[in-house]
């Protein structure tokens, strides 16, 4: 039997040792295909390419939001009149009385469907919210508010998704 620091291998123990690096080569490769692979949810995450279509598309006048900080931006835009829920973690004294509809990795799909949302808004990615609104041809915009610019941006987009951007550019200046 092989052991570190032993000098001599037998053929056995050369072959086994080549198969774990090949293996482990293989698992390295995968693990970076897979990573890279990675599509974006059915209607994508929210960029400057995509903002500018906001202009030709209705406002949403009914919107679930997940993620408190995005809760705080729409009413700091004056948008704050057409969210109808959001999230348990929501702590704004505006949407104290809005029903409640999970998290992000716990969003409660039923009720976010019985509640006829025109556009649901999260923060971060959750597969199967993103799947639930392609099939009831909700729009769903994914946001990762993670510094100031990507802030800076979602204040621009969703000025223009809900035809406020001159809220939206003085809450930015």
């Amino acid at each position: 039997f092989w052991t570190p620091g032993q000098a001599h291998f037998g053929n056995k123990q050369i072959m086994i040792v080549d198969l774990l690096k090949r293996l482990c080569w293989l698992s390295l490769v995968l693990a970076a295909v897979i990573s890279c692979s990675k599509s974006a949810p059915p209607n994508g995450d929210v960029d400057q390419k995509r903002s500018a279509d906001f202009a030709n598309v209705a406002p949403p006048s009914r919107v679930v939001v997940i993620g408190p900080s995005s809760v705080e931006t729409l009413f700091a835009l004056g948008a704050g009149e057409f969210i109808v829920a959001v999230s348990d973690f929501c702590k704004d004294p505006r949407a104290v009385n809005l029903p409640r509809v999970g998290g992000q990795f716990d969003p409660n799909l039923e009720r976010i469907a019985a509640l006829n949302p025109d556009a649901v808004i999260t923060q971060g990615s959750n597969p199967r919210l993103a799947e639930l609104c392609e099939q009831l041809q909700i729009l769903f915009i994914s946001l990762n508010t993670d510094s100031v610019q990507s802030w800076l941006d979602e204040v621009k987009n969703m000025g223009e998704l809900f035809h406020m951007q001159s809220s939206a550019q003085s809450l930015t200046d």
